[in-house]
């Protein structure tokens, strides 16, 4: 696990420089997405009431996933993930043919 800095300048500052250091768009706007939702929901009152209930369900399960080290459980996440998306493509594609 990477030491994080302790402090909230020093932390500021490592972030900065990873993002900084990040080359590729499609991750640079996925850390984009996560920074603007984790900020509206630790932000103050109002911040807070511009999210949705389905804002809030994904910053608790990136948060949840994010906080686990359990090596077992995220691979069985992403198993479920990669399962439940690619049936998903699945349908969709089969109700456009049936079109």
């Amino acid at each position: 696990m990477i030491q994080l800095p302790k402090y909230k300048k020093e932390l500021r500052q490592a972030i900065i420089d990873e993002v900084n250091s990040c080359k590729d768009v499609v991750a640079l706007r996925v850390i984009y997405n996560i920074a603007n939702l984790f900020r509206r929901i630790y932000g103050t009152n109002e911040e807070f009431a511009t999210t949705s209930e389905s804002e809030r369900e994904r910053y608790y399960i990136i948060h949840s996933i994010l906080g686990t080290n359990d090596m077992k459980l995220l691979k069985c996440i992403n198993a479920f993930a990669n399962s439940y998306l690619f049936k998903s493509k699945m349908r969709k594609e089969k109700s456009k043919n049936a079109s």
